[in-house]
């Protein structure tokens, strides 16, 4: 990140985030979580937001680049449908499976 920063002259501040750090947090954090799904970033990007709050009202992160250029999972699904129109009941229902949790018609 430093190296990055240096190329590209932007400001840079380093967050170390201490394991104990976690077991302080951890309410906090739950509660913030819109699903509470833990993955190995998410706290870490709890503690970023945490420090960046006072700094704006618009922050992009390394994973807002995906939602913008449809490189998430789900945007590619929806791709897939419109390529593939026969094999849209089966992919819908993925789509459907993987992100609001509804249980595919085809095997209820």
């Amino acid at each position: 990140a430093r190296r990055t920063a240096d190329r590209f002259n932007t400001e840079h501040h380093e967050l170390i985030v201490e394991p104990d750090n976690l077991i302080l947090d951890l309410p906090a954090y739950v509660w913030h979580l819109e699903d509470p799904i833990g993955r190995t970033e998410g706290y870490l990007y709890f503690k970023l937001m945490e420090i960046l709050s006072n700094q704006g009202s618009v922050i992009f992160g390394g994973s807002v680049s995906d939602g913008l250029f449809s490189g998430m999972p789900r945007h590619k699904l929806v791709k897939l449908m419109q390529i593939f129109p026969f094999g849209r009941v089966p992919l819908e229902e993925f789509y459907h499976y993987t992100q609001i949790s509804s249980q595919p018609r085809s095997i209820s």
